[in-house]
């Protein structure tokens, strides 16, 4: 057998529990648990800490001496640097590693698969994915040869803090194993973050003489509430929920929920926020883009004298917010932040959808409420081969600066039969930058690239401060608005970059479905009260009609809801 060196990479910096690896489990710290682990390997000949070279990292580096471990400090920002230089004080060319949270890492399994790495010449192997090992329990085995080759890469900063998520990124470049385990339990987590973590692992250590992978699986089947009691009821800035925010507008709505049979009128209160989109323009051509037709149809002709007017309006009809996205790439819009500016000024919560490409002005994101990210891809090749961009990096340096602001910003995520394969990798690195949520949703009208998969354990990542947000995969799905009228329809308005206005920002697919009106010629006022707004809200309002036109569209949970709602019989009780 090939010589081996254990690297345990581990820093005193964490957002959740600082100092976590010299944390007290049971009877031992964090890092003793992983030593005696590694130790139980029949062939490592050195054990080395990567930390930083940072004074709050002392008291990890003196805890590692005096477990007989090596030490190696390098910069806090260059993961992969520290990693390479560690695996250089030991003459052995294979490199286990061992992440400082996992007290829980099977030596059992790593060395079944160090032996499959070394026999089949592989560069990288893990262990830690769908079809793996539980979350926590996991490990990572590199060729010391391509690893200080990354290390000699022009590799971003961004890169080079990621550590070996680089290769879980481009696993296209290397010699990649992922060994399946025979009995994997995707959704379980063991590893350390958090103080409800802590207590779930205390509890399987003091309970299992042999704290392994498959009596791990074994007590947690047969204990399922304890097998949750480490996960997080999280924020979701996405979801059916945010409706209860606007008890004027369910009340509107209702009213015609339950007499939409006799023709009643729509809705006439202003929608709660507006989509408004800048530009047709986009720099970025994605191949299941939905808005290609539109710009092809449409010309840019929004100025900032329309734009002052239409914020007029709509703030004293009472909006809230105001969207800016696409059609295209709103920061390609000459006067973009000046848009933001003046959005705010006017009191609206401002959100932005963009596709990352364009640095935006610290100044300018701190006035947004939200900024959302479409990312739609987990590496640069994806991101090339969906997107026609090698933009992948540039986009993540600006979300990770992005997060300096005080804006929420979160990633939407478009999920493909193409883009499924490193997600992991993808949401580790995000939740890292400090993003507040991650919004998965299906493509739509491209049936060639659905994909029927269950990303539901990438749950397994949330905390309270970052959310996975999957409902949509589920809710964002039904054609033909469940065959039910669309009661929900007014809680949002479009607003194209020819000034359109529409009511609807999927039946624009259509050609046929024209603007109920122009805010370049008339006010908002006078398009949402005007005849054309009324006629197209009664077609709206037919179940048949949108049986036979809606494509899929978010806003059919909402339909539901208020469909079920006017179903209730019993409504003077909860």
């Amino acid at each position: 057998m090939n010589r081996i060196v254990a690297i345990v990479q581990a820093t005193y910096m964490s957002s959740f529990f600082p100092g976590r690896v010299l944390a007290a489990v049971a009877d031992k710290t964090v890092l003793e648990y992983i030593c005696l682990r590694i130790k139980e390997l029949s062939f490592p000949e050195d054990i080395i800490l990567a930390t930083s070279d940072l004074p709050e990292d002392d008291t990890i580096s003196n805890a590692a001496t005096i477990l007989g471990m090596k030490v190696y400090r390098g910069s806090k920002y260059d993961v992969i640097g520290r990693l390479a230089n560690a695996a250089m004080l030991s003459p052995c060319e294979t490199i286990l590693k061992v992440n400082g949270n996992y007290p829980l890492f099977d030596p059992h399994l790593a060395q079944q698969m160090i032996a499959d790495h070394i026999d089949n010449d592989f560069e990288f192997s893990y262990n830690e994915h769908d079809k793996g090992t539980v979350y926590g329990t996991g490990c990572e085995v590199i060729r010391k040869s391509t690893l200080i080759a990354l290390n000699k890469e022009q590799l971003t900063v961004e890169q080079r803090e990621s550590g070996t998520l680089y290769f879980h990124q481009n696993k296209h470049r290397y010699r990649t194993h992922m060994p399946v385990y025979s009995n994997p339990r995707p959704h379980y987590k063991v590893c350390f973050d958090t103080h409800k973590d802590l207590s779930l692992i205390e509890f399987i250590l003091k309970n299992l003489k042999r704290p392994y992978t498959d009596e791990i699986i074994e007590l947690l089947d047969n204990n399922p509430i304890l097998a949750e009691s480490n996960k997080y009821e999280t924020v979701r800035e996405v979801g059916i929920e945010k409706i209860l925010l606007f008890p004027e507008k369910i009340a509107a709505i209702k009213d015609i929920a339950t007499d939409i049979r006799n023709n009643s009128a729509p809705d006439m209160s202003y929608p709660v926020s507006v989509e408004l989109s800048l530009t047709h323009r986009c720099n970025f051509n994605c191949v299941w883009c939905s808005d290609s037709a539109l710009r092809a149809r449409h010309e840019d002709a929004l100025t900032l004298d329309v734009l002052d007017t239409l914020f007029k309006d709509l703030r004293s009809g009472g909006t809230k917010g105001i969207v800016i996205e696409g059609g295209g790439e709103p920061t390609l819009y000459k006067y973009f932040s000046r848009v933001v500016e003046i959005a705010s000024d006017y009191g609206f919560g401002v959100g932005v959808i963009t596709n990352g490409s364009t640095a935006i002005e610290r100044t300018i994101a701190d006035k947004c409420e939200w900024i959302r990210v479409s990312l739609d891809a987990s590496n640069s090749e994806e991101h090339r081969v969906l997107k026609n961009t090698t933009s992948f990096e540039k986009v993540m340096s600006n979300i990770k600066d992005l997060c300096q602001s005080k804006a929420a910003i979160g990633i939407g995520y478009v999920v493909t039969s193409r883009n499924i394969n490193n997600l992991d990798a993808l949401i580790l690195r995000l939740y890292e930058f400090g993003v507040k949520y991650i919004q998965f949703r299906p493509v739509i009208d491209h049936p060639e690239m659905d994909v029927d998969v269950d990303i539901s354990y990438l749950k397994r990542y949330e905390s309270n401060k970052f959310s996975v947000i999957i409902d949509g995969m589920d809710e964002n799905v039904i054609e033909g608005n469940d065959g039910i009228p669309c009661t929900a329809h007014s809680v949002t308005s479009v607003i194209s970059a020819d000034g359109g206005v529409y009511l609807c920002g999927r039946l624009n697919i259509h050609d046929w479905i024209k603007p109920i009106g122009n805010i370049t010629t008339e006010s908002f006022h006078d398009i949402w009260y005007g005849q054309e707004r009324i006629r197209q809200s009664a077609q709206l309002l037919d179940p048949d009609f949108c049986k036979k036109n809606c494509p899929r569209c978010r806003l059919t949970k909402f339909n539901q809801l208020f469909g079920r709602l006017s179903r209730i019989q019993t409504k003077n009780f909860i």
